[in-house]
C-alpha cells in the first residue's frame, strides 16, 4: 500500500556566485538520498524520483511536495511522461514503474531480462523504448512496446558497445547514442523503421552521452570527436551529418543536454570523481555556454526558456524562473533599454514603478508580478495603464525576491528585488 505525506518546503537563501545572483534557488532538499530522474509535466506539476523507490510530486510549482511510495523496489535511473496521467520510470534488473493516474497508484512491470535500464522513450502512452546495460559487461539492449509494457519486443546490439541515450525524431526514425569499445569509433545506433532494426551510424563520433532534438531536422548531442576531444555536436539534416561545436560542454560522469529551440539549450553534469559540477547556458546554438551554478547535478528540465527544475546527487530539488540568469544589484535597478526603473531597492515600506510609456502602446497586456525565494507568486499587477504608480510591502516579509514584467507570457524584464 503506498504512502504519500506533504512536506512543506522551506526557503533557503539564495547562491552567491562572486557578485552575482545565479537564479537557480534551492526549493527542497530530501532526506531520501539521491535524486536521479526529473519530469516537468506543466508549471505545476513536477516528479522527482531517486534511488530510494521514493517518487515526489508537486502541483503548485515547488511549493509543496508530495512523497509518494509506489509500495515495491524500484532504484529510479529515468522517468518519461508521454502524457499528463501516463509515466513510466525505469531502473536496474530490467524493473518498470508504470503509472496511468498521475502518479496515484504505480504498478510494477518485470521484464524478461535482469539488464539496468537507464533511459526511457515514449511518444504515446503505450508506444516506447527503452535501453538498457549488462552490468559487469559491456554490452546492452533496446526494448520495445506497443502495448504499453504488456509485451517486449528485444534488440541486442553486437557487444563492446555500450548505450547512453535514446531519442526518437519521430515514430520511425531514432538514435541511441553509444560508446563503441576495441572497434571502430561510431556515434550512435539509427533506426528508420520505428525500432524494429538498428544499424551503426555516424563514424568518427563515439560517446554519445545525451540526444536533443528540436525538431525533425534540428539536434544537438555530446559526444567525442575522433574518439579524443569531447563537446557538443549539431545536426541540421536530421542526425544524417553532425557539426563538431568548439568551445562545448560535457565531458562528465553525469551529463544532460536539453534544447528549446536552435539556440537555446541547457547543460547539467556532475564529476564524481572530483565533484564538480554545475549548469550551464547556450544562446547562440552552442557556440558558447555560461556558466550559471555549480554543484552535483544529476538532472534538468526546462519547460521553456525561463522555468525549469534541476536535481543533485544529495538530494536537493532547485528551481528558476528567469531562465537561471544571474543578476547583480542596482540602486536603481535600470534595465539598458530603460523598459522598468524599480525604486527603492532595498524597499523598507514602499517602491516605485516606473515604465516605458513605448510599452503602454500596441494594445499591450502588462502585468507585473512579484515572485519569493521558492518561485511562488506573492503579488501581482494586472492589465497595467499607467507608466507610473506604487508598491506598497504589505504583508512581505524582508528578505530576497524577484519580479517579472510581462507582455501576455513574454518577460519584458527581470530582476531581483530585497525587501529590508
Amino acid at each position: 500500500m503506498k504512502e504519500i505525506k506533504l512536506f512543506t518546503s522551506l526557503a533557503l537563501l539564495i547562491f552567491v556566485q562572486t557578485a552575482l545572483y545565479a537564479q537557480w534557488n534551492k526549493i527542497y532538499n530530501s532526506s531520501n538520498g539521491e535524486l536521479t530522474a526529473i519530469e516537468c509535466m506543466n508549471e505545476d506539476t513536477v516528479f522527482v524520483a531517486g534511488y530510494i523507490s521514493t517518487i515526489f510530486r508537486t502541483f503548485d510549482k515547488g511549493e509543496t511536495w508530495q512523497i509518494i511510495d509506489p509500495g515495491f523496489e524500484i532504484v529510479a535511473k529515468d522517468m518519461n511522461f508521454p502524457d499528463k496521467q501516463t509515466g513510466y520510470i525505469v531502473g536496474p534488473q530490467g524493473r518498470i514503474a508504470k503509472t496511468t493516474d498521475c502518479g496515484e497508484n504505480w504498478e510494477l512491470i518485470v521484464t524478461d531480462t535482469n539488464y539496468r535500464l537507464g533511459k526511457a522513450e515514449f511518444i504515446h502512452p503505450d508506444t516506447g523504448w527503452i535501453i538498457g546495460t549488462n552490468m559487469g559487461l559491456i554490452d546492452g539492449i533496446i526494448l520495445k512496446t506497443i502495448n504499453g509494457g504488456i509485451n517486449w519486443e528485444y534488440f541486442y546490439p553486437d557487444d563492446n558497445i555500450e548505450l547512453f541515450d535514446i531519442k526518437m525524431v519521430n515514430s520511425l526514425k531514432g538514435f541511441v547514442g553509444i560508446e563503441t569499445w576495441f572497434s571502430d569509433n561510431y556515434g550512435f545506433l539509427k533506426t528508420v523503421d520505428g525500432g524494429d532494426t538498428w544499424v551503426l551510424s555516424n563514424p568518427g563520433m563515439d560517446m554519445v552521452t545525451n540526444i536533443s532534438f528540436v525538431d525533425e531536422e534540428v539536434g544537438y548531442c555530446l559526444g567525442l570527436l575522433g574518439g579524443i576531444v569531447g563537446g557538443t555536436f549539431k545536426t541540421i539534416d536530421g542526425g544524417e551529418t553532425w557539426s563538431f561545436m568548439e568551445g562545448g560542454v560535457g565531458g562528465y560522469s553525469f551529463n544532460r543536454l536539453q534544447f528549446l529551440n536552435e539556440q537555446t539549450g541547457f547543460y547539467a553534469g556532475w564529476e564524481v570523481m572530483f565533484d564538480d559540477g554545475k549548469i550551464s547556458r547556450t544562446d547562440d546554438g552552442a557556440n558558447t555556454w555560461t556558466d550559471q551554478i555549480t554543484g552535483s547535478f544529476l538532472g534538468i528540465d526546462m519547460l521553456n526558456a525561463d522555468t525549469g527544475y534541476a536535481i543533485t546527487v544529495d538530494g536537493g530539488i532547485y528551481k528558476t524562473i528567469n531562465g537561471g540568469t544571474p543578476v547583480g544589484i542596482s540602486e536603481p535597478n535600470k534595465s539598458q533599454a530603460n523598459k522598468l526603473i524599480v525604486f527603492p531597492n532595498p524597499v523598507t515600506n514602499s517602491f516605485e514603478l516606473k515604465i516605458n510609456p513605448n510599452l503602454l502602446l500596441d494594445h499591450r497586456q502588462l502585468s507585473f508580478i512579484l515572485y519569493d525565494q521558492k518561485g511562488i507568486k506573492v503579488k501581482q499587477i494586472k492589465d497595467i495603464k499607467v507608466s507610473e504608480f506604487e508598491i506598497t510591502r504589505t504583508n512581505l516579509s524582508p528578505g530576497i525576491y524577484f519580479y517579472t514584467l510581462t507582455d501576455r507570457n513574454n518577460i519584458i524584464e527581470s530582476d531581483k528585488l530585497i525587501i529590508k
